[in-house]
């Protein structure tokens, strides 16, 4: 099983924690392997963006102003090209 299922996995449990940190990971890999213009790449990043918007949905939805994100940003995951 691969670091990007483990994450759809953990992602469908609701173990967002979990999943936000493999995504990265596979994320790294992928880049590192297939270099960064590898469509691969852009779908591992639609993934983990999606997480966090439904992430921030689900904490507006129960009342937390806050985005209490991981030591990760998203801008380290995905990075804004001009």
């Amino acid at each position: 099983m691969t670091y990007v299922s483990l994450g759809i996995l953990k992602r469908s449990q609701g173990k967002f924690e979990e999943a936000e940190t493999l995504s990265p990971k596979a994320l790294n890999i992928y880049r590192e392997a297939l270099g960064p213009d590898d469509r691969n790449i852009g779908t591992i990043q639609s993934d983990l963006a999606g997480m966090y918007l439904y992430m921030e949905r689900l904490r507006m939805r129960n009342g937390c102003s806050a985005t209490p994100w991981s030591s990760m940003s998203v801008s380290a995951v995905i990075p804004m090209t001009s």
